[in-house]
């Protein structure tokens, strides 16, 4: 019975990461999508562009780029690239990102009409690194089976069906 429960809670715990990494990139990219039909585009100015790494446990690196634009009379100041950006322990995207936008170069930038001073630059739903599309098809696998697991699971104690 013991074995039973840590089983179910194991998998459980499983499919609420998965679910959470769900939530995740949908918000991500409802994001693009919203951007893409309301946000209007202007030019800019890179102000900054630098490969940033952080992390406690383990290094991984990030493009940040520093951009301002002009909206009316108003010049206003943005550092978002994209809404699908996911920092890797790979340093070439971040690399690649920073070499495409150079200080002083121009850029398109989309912002918020509603809100200005909210903007991107990229509106790409591929701004994931490419494992990730590789490797969430395969957790959502273990996850449904996992799910079959606990409806379909046997209590060894008395040999009956049990739904957890």
């Amino acid at each position: 019975m013991f074995k039973f429960v840590i089983n179910t809670i194991f998998r459980v715990g499983f499919i609420g990461v998965c679910l959470g990494f769900d939530v995740l990139t949908g918000w991500q990219i409802y994001q693009v999508h919203d951007a893409r039909s309301r946000y209007v585009m202007v030019q800019g100015l890179v102000t900054g562009s630098d490969v940033v790494q952080g992390g406690s446990r383990r290094t991984i690196y990030s493009a940040q780029i520093e951009y301002e634009y002009q909206v009316a009379a108003d010049i206003l100041i943005g550092d978002q690239y994209s809404y699908m950006k996911w920092n890797t322990s790979g340093k070439t995207s971040a690399e690649q990102i920073v070499a495409k936008h150079p200080v002083g170069s121009f850029v398109d930038v989309y912002y918020d009409p509603l809100k200005p001073e909210k903007s991107v630059l990229s509106m790409s739903y591929w701004d994931l690194p490419w494992l990730f599309f590789v490797l969430l098809p395969v957790f959502h696998l273990v996850a449904l089976i996992s799910i079959m697991g606990i409806i379909d699971k046997k209590d060894p104690d008395n040999n009956q069906t049990k739904i957890a």
